[in-house]
């Protein structure tokens, strides 16, 4: 969710960078993106280093852990 609006991206345009830089092979959906980001599920550990590409931010920012009290906004 960070990295998606510090790259000032949408789910459809990180949707679409996924599909890019993986030639096709994985196609992502805004909704899983939307999934990912509420945590109702992760995405699987080869499209780590593509959303790390898309997004400009080191692959280890998306495995570490959250500050206390933080919580993820729902709506973006």
């Amino acid at each position: 969710y960070k990295a998606r609006l510090a790259a000032n991206m949408s789910r459809s345009d990180l949707a679409y960078e996924i599909r890019r830089l993986s030639g096709g092979s994985h196609r992502t959906e805004p909704t899983g993106i939307g999934n990912w980001e509420k945590g109702k599920n992760t995405p699987h550990a080869d499209v780590i280093p593509l959303i790390a590409k898309a997004t400009g931010k080191p692959i280890d920012f998306f495995y570490a852990e959250a500050e206390p009290g933080e919580e993820e906004d729902e709506s973006g």
